[in-house]
């Protein structure tokens, strides 16, 4: 045969490629390909660890810390020569077997630093200076001159985790601070949420510099935003001119108090970013390979509006977030509970931000038990931030808003709630009194709210009072109505009784009023106490039926 009776037709099986979009995730080291937008920030913090020994840096949560940290500071750090330790933490529990160690949190970042190289055992009453220079320095492919730095990440949960052991927080500055008198070669860099630098203030005189050099990140600029769309893909399938612009737009978008309009804002936030664009290329049509060779295909303004709906991807992602936390173990928080917390405590009536004071432990915040809090706001659904000494807690942008309170409304209709129907139905029809339930069905929702408090809350709870103010007003109304028919009916009589009355009789059949108010019976002129409308109208009812035989005509009387 010849070469060519030997060709085999290729055939291009169409193929979807990795999402460029890492999600609501941090980046982490092996996604530095893929992070793009704070290469200025990358550069002013590296030379902050580069000029000073120990290094503040904060800004606010979700801004991306621990991503511009995995994929820029280390790697920009490792190229000027430094030997990098594991990411280290300070939060955690004690591992199985072992009951007591000296400092909590020295012995957590000794764990993440160890990497599982040392077992837990020994490293319980060992020192931050000790592991240094007996522990990571023994190690033969150590050289002892080269520079070493150590990052920790989340430095906020020095205030945040195991507060029955406060008094450690001190010694662990200590021991920073010895280590850095110890290893001359040693750089430090803590990395903590913004809202929580102020809680560090009572320790900064244990440290060298008493932490002034301070690094703060910006959060991301619309600029910042587009290259984080752009840059990912501009290899693969790009966007289309002008259409990532279009996203980034609709992303910075703001709600103003009295304006019904979104504005745009200032800033992007990275999470949502993230969830929308990886919803966006996870939901684009697979290309045939044989077209993409041919013609690079790109992303259109059709592709955005029909899978880059920002409402939706954020509505996806408040309901993934609060299920987290309803499954969470040893949690008793229901959905509706999380549901409510954030339609009733964290947007306004105007359909705005609003703001929730953090509580004890006891109370909660808001309600809702603050472990719950703090998960959500560890997937950066919910920000803190410190006003006037006070911890306080709101979504973490504007664009929320809309999405969660659409999502809760669905949500709500999908339950077997007869309370959360009969509110819902009330509300599309702009609060009609006519639609609020009465009668047997205000009773049945009654009764579901008394049997199940959990799955119904607060706007609920008002809607039944409301219903049953509005059943108390009918009520009054047709009891005011048969009056005013009896009344009709007492007048009608009364006039046919003097209409048919012999002359002599018509003045007590008329029956006018005395100074007294009484009327005078019918029967006779006799004055006896009324009783009722009826009373007052036809005279008292014991002499009524008298008054009927004596005057009601005849059977057959025309």
């Amino acid at each position: 045969m010849s070469d060519s009776s030997q060709a085999v037709s290729t055939v291009h099986a169409p193929t979807i490629s990795p999402n460029p979009y890492v999600g609501p995730r941090p980046f982490l080291p092996e996604d530095s390909n893929r992070y793009f937008g704070r290469e200025r920030e990358a550069a002013d913090l590296l030379s902050q660890v580069l000029a000073e020994r120990l290094v503040l840096f904060y800004a606010q949560s979700g801004a991306g810390k621990t991503s511009l940290i995995n994929t820029q500071l280390r790697a920009d750090l490792t190229a000027e020569g430094y030997h990098l330790l594991p990411i280290g933490r300070v939060s955690g529990d004690l591992p199985v077997g072992i009951t007591a160690v000296d400092n909590i949190f020295v012995f957590n970042l000794l764990l993440r630093l160890a990497e599982e190289r040392h077992p837990p055992p020994t490293l319980a009453e060992m020192t931050l200076v000790t592991y240094l220079t007996e522990l990571h320095f023994a190690s033969a492919e150590q050289d002892p001159a080269r520079p070493l730095v150590l990052i920790v990440d989340q430095f906020e949960e020095i205030l945040t985790n195991h507060l029955d052991a406060w008094e450690k927080r001190s010694a662990f500055f200590r021991q920073l601070r010895d280590a850095l008198n110890a290893v001359p070669q040693l750089s430090v860099v803590l990395s903590l949420r913004e809202d929580f630098v102020a809680g560090l203030d009572p320790y900064a005189r244990l440290l060298p510099g008493k932490l002034r050099t301070r690094f703060y990140m910006q959060r991301m600029t619309p600029d910042a935003a587009l290259q984080a769309i752009e840059g990912p893909v501009a290899q693969g399938r790009p966007f289309a001119p002008g259409v990532a612009q279009t996203l980034v737009e609709n992303l910075r978008q703001i709600r103003v108090l009295g304006q019904e309009e979104l504005q745009p804002g200032q800033y992007v936030e990275p999470v949502q970013l993230q969830v929308v664009c990886y919803g966006l290329w996870a939901n684009l049509p697979v290309q045939d390979d044989s077209v993409a060779l041919a013609s690079p295909p790109t992303i259109e303004l059709e592709d955005l509006q029909k899978f880059g709906d920002v409402d939706s991807a954020l509505a996806g992602y408040y309901t993934a977030a609060i299920h987290r936390v309803r499954d969470w173990p040893g949690l008793n928080v229901s959905e509706r509970q999380l549901r409510d917390w954030f339609s009733n405590q964290l947007i306004t009536a105007d359909e705005t931000r609003g703001l929730v004071r953090a509580g004890d432990e006891t109370d909660g915040t808001g309600g809702l038990p603050n472990a719950a809090v703090r998960l959500l706001a560890d997937q950066f659904l919910i920000r803190a931030e410190s006003r006037a000494g006070s911890l306080w807690y709101e979504l973490v942008h504007d664009r929320f808003v809309l999405p969660i309170l659409q999502a809760n409304r669905v949500w709500l209709l999908l339950q077997s709630n007869p309370v959360s129907v009969a509110m819902q139905l009330w509300l599309e029809h702009g609060r009609d009194p006519a639609r609020l339930p009465g009668g047997t069905q205000l009773a049945d929702a009654q009764r579901y709210a008394n049997e199940n408090p959990q799955e119904v809350g607060q706007a609920e709870r008002d809607f039944l009072a409301a219903s049953a103010k509005q059943q108390a007003i009918a009520e009054e109304e047709e009891h005011q109505r048969q009056l005013a028919t009896a009344q009709t009916s007492a007048d009608e009589q009364r006039r046919r009784a003097t209409s048919l009355a012999p002359p002599g009789d018509r003045r007590g059949a008329v029956g006018v009023a005395g100074a007294d108010g009484h009327r005078p019976c019918l029967l006779a002129g006799a004055r006896c106490q009324p009783t009722g409308d009826l009373g007052r109208a036809a005279g008292c009812r014991r002499h009524k039926a008298s008054w009927h035989r004596r005057y009601s005509p005849s059977p057959g009387a025309k």
